[in-house]
Formats: C-alpha cells, structure tokens, sequence
C-alpha cells in the first residue's frame, strides 16, 4: 500500500469538507468505500476515488506530503536486555535501529 496514494479519515474529511461521522456513515452505506489500513486497521480512501466523486466539495487543493524519513549518518545496532516477549526490539527494528541479540 503506497500511502501518497491514499486519503485518512481526518485528510478527507477536511478535503471535502464534512465531518469524519459523515464519511463513516457513508462508509457504512456504501457511497464511499474505505479501505483498511493493514497495520492498524484505520479507513483510508483511494485520492482518486474522493477526487472524482467530490470534485464539486473540495475545499482546498491537496498538498503532496513530503516525507520526514532522514537517512541515518551511521548504522546503529543495539543489545536488548532483559528483552521479555521483544516488544521493544520490534520498536527498535521499525525506528531504524538493528538488534543484533535479545537476552
């Protein structure tokens, strides 16, 4: 899922200029279908679906989100202590960091 090609609730709901309840609701009804985030299951909408069918609500032009990624200057690796079920080392994993062992 290539997120620049998708709309959150909050995104399309200040696009077209009505509430998240009435987005859900039309979710629920059919007139607009959402898609699920897979990781955390929230409804986002297709750019294209919402342009096309609420071109005569758009509020304000869509403005290309720029990326906040920064390329690390070195590679880090950490040791996890005490890890337990590894909740943190997979924190760790998805913010960049390497961990090279769990105790």
């Amino acid at each position: 899922m290539v997120i620049n090609e998708y709309l959150t609730l909050s995104e399309a709901s200040v696009l077209i200029g009505k509430s998240k309840e009435t987005l859900r609701r039309w979710d629920r009804d059919g007139k607009l279908s959402a898609v699920r985030e897979p990781i955390s299951n929230y409804r986002v909408y297709p750019k294209e679906q919402v342009l096309t069918l609420f071109s005569d609500f758009i509020v304000e032009n869509i403005k290309e989100t720029e990326s906040n990624y920064v390329k690390p200057d070195n590679d880090y690796t950490v040791l996890e202590l005490f890890a337990g079920a590894g909740g943190l080392a997979v924190g760790l994993e998805k913010s960049g960091l390497k961990c090279v062992a769990l105790k």
